[in-house]
């Protein structure tokens, strides 16, 4: 009996897959729990298991496709017997017409046999073009060639033809010395999480009114506390919080006072959210992921800063969950650490405001008391807010709060 064994829903909003990786391949024996497979969601990387023991026999869908999820990637069973509905398709051989020499010359039709990854791959390493294919004979499951196949097909005589027409191609002209020199571009397909990205990106930025206003808070409170931390003893757990978490905590505060700016606009219709469920960016090697803080505003300041670790740990290790990256309010995105001064940071939709922070800088202020000139540690923010829900007025409301608020940090965390 054979089944189809589907691409899973992995997570609530999650529509369609990458195959990273095959796991197995055609003819293993596949056990319930085995890994088939690694896939790509839009936010994470996951291994998909098997729910099913039997043999693969074929593997529908190749390493780089974007499989909509609930749609068939493999066929898993007992390689001898077809189930009623799932139909194989079948490998047509050409005829060898009576009188006709056998072997004197290659069939360039384009061909339509199939191949595996692997072989594919170990194929065009050696420059055996498509065209080539109906002339290797497969032995895998349904006439399928596999990597064994294209090795066999490099030892023998038709290989050779094909490298001595490769060799008859009219070569290209020399280039000018200049040119030679000069270094080769890199053109590389968007894919993978950099495709989803640059897609949401595209669709912030065409599909909302989006402006972004800046100010300074005074950040010595903070810097204060944060020092008071880092003389603790390194087992405290309270050590460990960094300016970032500070951030994340106060802000998560002071949305409690702004619904508006906590909110989503869904189909034309603005929704204001009741618990702030803070996202926060995470640079990762596969590119940028902004995990969710859930209810950060009921959290203290010790629970926000264990949260935000674990969820960077988890998406540094791709081991983060799908659900994980579900049901913002509002997001905050980080480039001190980088000395930056000011940035315009994009609205990660249906949410309506992001927050952009950037370096503590030294700035002077004046003292209307004595009439002069004093240095603070300024913390500079950029705040991007969609025009269509907040005006300006409202958004620097907000802003001028979350400033006086790093400036009163102290009796923020009192109450």
């Amino acid at each position: 009996m054979v089944n189809e064994f589907l691409m899973p829903q992995l997570g609530q909003s999650v529509e369609s897959c990458i195959i990273v990786e095959w796991r197995k391949k055609e003819g293993d024996r596949v056990k319930e729990g085995d890994v088939l497979c690694e896939v790509e969601t839009d936010k994470a990387t996951l291994e998909v298991e098997s729910t099913l023991t039997g043999t693969l026999i074929e593997i529908l869908r190749q390493e780089g496709d974007d499989v909509p999820v609930l749609t068939p990637i493999a066929l898993i069973g007992d390689e001898k017997k077809n189930t009623p509905g799932v139909k194989p398709e079948k490998h047509r051989t050409e005829e060898i017409k009576e009188g006709e020499a056998k072997d004197t010359a290659l069939d360039f039709s384009v061909s339509k046999v199939k191949i595996s990854p692997r072989a594919k791959k170990l194929a065009e390493k050696n420059g055996i073009k498509a065209e080539y294919y109906k002339n290797i004979k497969g032995t895998g499951p349904g006439g399928r060639i596999v990597e064994q196949d294209i090795k066999d097909f490099l030892k023998s005589d038709s290989y050779r033809d094909v490298k001595e027409t490769r060799s008859q191609e009219t070569a290209p002209a020399k280039r000018p010395v200049f040119e030679q020199q000069s270094k080769p571009e890199k053109s590389t397909a968007l894919s993978g999480i950099r495709k989803i990205i640059a897609k949401k990106m595209l669709e912030s930025i065409t599909g909302s009114a989006q402006y972004t206003i800046t100010a300074s808070a005074d950040a010595q409170k903070i810097l204060e506390y944060r020092k008071r931390l880092k003389n603790l003893s390194p087992e405290s757990p309270l050590a460990s919080i960094t300016i970032n978490d500070m951030v994340l905590f106060t802000t998560a505060r002071v949305l409690t006072n702004f619904k508006n700016i906590n909110s989503l606009i869904v189909n034309g219709k603005i929704i204001e959210k009741t618990s702030v469920n803070l996202g926060f960016a995470v640079d990762t090697p596969r590119g940028l992921l902004v995990p969710v803080i859930k209810n950060a505003d009921k959290l203290s300041l010790m629970q926000i800063s264990s949260e935000a670790k674990r969820l960077k740990d988890a998406c540094t290790a791709s081991t983060v969950q799908p659900d994980e990256f579900l049901d913002g309010t509002f997001t905050v995105t980080n480039l001190g650490y980088y000395g930056i001064e000011s940035f315009t940071p994009i609205i990660n939709p249906p949410q309506v405001g992001v927050l952009g922070v950037c370096s503590i800088q030294p700035k002077p202020v004046f003292d209307k008391n004595d009439e002069s000139v004093r240095f603070i540690h300024a913390l500079k923010l950029s705040l991007t807010l969609d025009h269509r829900v907040i005006d300006g007025a409202p958004g620097a409301r907000f802003l001028k709060a979350l400033c006086e608020a790093f400036k009163e940090f102290d009796l923020l965390l009192a109450g």
